[in-house]
């Protein structure tokens, strides 16, 4: 028995030797410091381009040729659509041709009335056919006018069939294609085929809800750069959408229903408070 508790010690022993051999912990501290604490509100939203314009045509038909797609830059002028010209190509040759007759007809009428005047004048007619030949230059007259203003009319549709760019921009949606047939947006009841939106997208907004949380973190007077709004455009929008030319204004033109005036916006264009990302070096790259 005197044995076992002699080993018995000897292990609790070893045992507290072993316990205080342990490393001790460490605790980290730090000097008590001023630090400004940053807090980011988010919000999901959508970056739209501030006037986007809807192209139709006034011509009716069949789409034949669409060089243009989403994405597309174009000047003013460059082909959109072109419409099967055919039907307005035979009204504009008909217009033509009937100018041409017209044209004729009037100078017989002319011809046959300076005769008239002669005989009348040596009393070899009457004056009813005197009355007579003047009404038929007259009526000859007139429809040279008539046809004239039929050609113009047909040249215009002739012209209608082929859309145009109406100003600088980008391709942003084009609902339909090749061979699609378009109602005119003058004579359908339903104001036409759209046929692709385009918009000029060196100036955008971005529209989004904050969370009502968030705004008691708004402040007047915080700032943004241009840089921070191109950084949220990043991987929210295509490459090319991503917009050029950003600038910052206290308030905006507005007209007496308190719409925004993008007119007088597109009026003044570039001025010095705009900020220009390839004038500061900010490369936009297509694989974001």
């Amino acid at each position: 028995m005197k044995r076992r508790l002699i080993a018995l010690a000897t292990v609790v022993a070893l045992g507290a030797c072993k316990k205080s051999t342990d490393p001790t912990v460490t605790i980290e501290t730090a000097s008590a410091e001023r630090r400004s604490i940053v807090l980011s509100a988010q919000a999901n939203g959508t970056v739209e381009p501030v006037d986007v314009v809807e192209v139709k045509s006034k011509a009716s038909g069949t789409i034949i040729r669409m060089p243009v797609d989403v994405g597309s830059n174009v000047k003013t002028g460059d082909l959109l659509v072109q419409i099967d010209p055919r039907d307005v190509q035979n009204q504009y040759d008909q217009a033509a041709a009937d100018l041409s007759s017209a044209t004729v007809s009037r100078a017989v009428a002319l011809a046959q009335r300076n005769r008239s005047a002669d005989l009348y004048k040596q009393k070899i007619i009457t004056a009813q056919e005197m009355e007579q030949a003047t009404l038929a230059f007259a009526n000859a007259d007139a429809a040279v006018i008539k046809a004239r203003t039929n050609l113009s009319i047909a040249r215009v549709r002739l012209q209608d069939a082929t859309v145009r760019a109406p100003t600088n921009g980008t391709i942003i949606e084009r609902p339909v294609s090749e061979g699609t047939v378009i109602t005119s947006a003058t004579t359908s009841a339903s104001g036409g085929t759209t046929i692709l939106k385009m918009a000029d997208l060196s100036k955008v907004r971005m529209r989004a809800f904050v969370n009502e949380t968030d705004i008691g973190n708004v402040k007047p007077g915080q700032s943004a750069t241009a840089e921070e709004i191109l950084d949220f455009c990043r991987g929210k929008m295509a490459h090319y959408a991503i917009p050029r030319y950003v600038e910052f204004r206290d308030v905006l033109p507005k007209t007496g229903t308190h719409r925004i005036e993008y007119s007088v916006l597109k009026q003044e264009g570039i001025t010095e408070r705009t900020w220009d990302r390839e004038a500061a070096g900010y490369v936009v790259s297509r694989d974001r």
